[in-house]
C-alpha cells in the first residue's frame, strides 16, 4: 500500500472513534473579528473531518457555539460527537487509545481560554454582536443578495483557493478585474471583467466543494451559494 492510501486508512481507522469534546473554548483575537489565520484553521480543519463523514466511515456531529464577548477578543466553544458504533467492537479499544492523540493533533492550531469573565458590560456587546449578525444573515435572503456580497468582499481582498497535489486555483479582484490563477500541472490564467460571467464560473468551480460537503443531502441553490459564500477567504 502506498503512503498516501496507508495514511488515509490509518486517518479513517482513527476517526471512526467515538469521542464527544465538548466545552473547548478558544479566543479569537482581533476585537470583534477573527483573524484570516483562525478563520483558514477552523475552515481546513471542518472540511477535513467532513471528507471523512462523506465516505461513509463514521457520522459526525459538530457545533460551534459563540459563547461570549469582550472588546478585544470573542469566545466560541466547539463540540463534536463522532461515533464508532457500527465498527467491531474487538476495535473499540485501539480507538479509544488512539484518537485523542488525532484530535490534539487537528486542533494544535486553536488557542485553548479560561472561562469568560462575567460582567453587564460584556454581555451588552455579546447580544450586539449576535443580534448584528442574526440581521446580516438575514439580509442574504436571496441568491442576488448572496452574490452581491461576494462581488464587494472580493474587490476588497477576499479570494477563493484551492491547493492540491496537482496545483491549484486562485481567484481574486485585481486591475480592476476578477481574475483566475491555475497553477500546476495544468497553469492557466483568465480574467472577467462581466460580474455574471465570472459569477457562472464561480459557481462551476465550486461544485465539487458543495457537492463533498454536502454528503448526501442535496443542496438547494440558494444553500449552495451560502456555502460559497463561506468558503470565501475573507483577506
Amino acid at each position: 500500500m502506498n503512503l498516501l492510501a496507508h495514511t488515509f486508512a490509518l486517518l479513517a481507522t482513527l476517526c471512526t472513534a467515538m469521542v464527544s469534546l465538548t466545552a473547548i473554548v478558544f479566543c479569537m483575537a482581533m476585537g470583534a473579528n477573527a483573524s484570516p489565520a483562525d478563520i483558514r484553521a477552523l475552515r481546513f480543519w471542518m472540511i477535513g473531518l467532513s471528507l471523512l463523514g462523506v465516505t461513509g466511515i463514521a457520522d459526525y456531529d459538530f457545533l460551534l457555539r459563540f459563547e461570549a464577548a469582550e472588546p478585544t477578543c470573542n469566545y466560541y466553544s466547539f463540540h463534536m460527537h463522532v461515533s464508532w458504533a457500527d465498527q467491531a467492537p474487538s476495535n473499540s479499544d485501539y480507538y479509544r487509545k488512539t484518537s485523542g492523540s488525532w484530535f490534539a493533533l487537528w486542533m494544535r492550531d486553536f488557542i485553548a481560554a479560561d472561562h469568560p469573565r462575567d460582567s453587564e458590560c460584556f454581555s451588552q456587546l455579546y447580544r450586539q454582536l449576535c443580534e448584528e449578525a442574526l440581521n446580516d444573515d438575514q439580509q442574504l435572503d436571496s441568491i442576488a443578495a448572496i452574490q452581491l456580497a461576494i462581488i464587494p468582499a472580493l474587490q476588497s481582498g477576499a479570494s477563493f483557493c484551492t491547493s492540491h497535489k496537482e496545483g491549484g486555483t486562485n481567484i481574486y479582484w485585481k486591475s480592476g478585474r476578477f481574475m483566475r490563477s491555475d497553477y500546476g500541472d495544468y497553469p492557466d490564467e483568465r480574467h472577467f471583467e462581466d460580474k455574471t460571467e465570472f459569477l457562472r464560473m464561480l459557481r462551476q468551480f465550486c461544485q465539487f466543494d458543495v457537492t463533498r460537503n454536502s454528503g448526501k443531502d442535496q443542496l438547494s441553490e440558494i444553500d449552495t451559494w451560502r456555502l460559497i459564500l463561506r468558503r470565501m477567504d475573507p483577506k
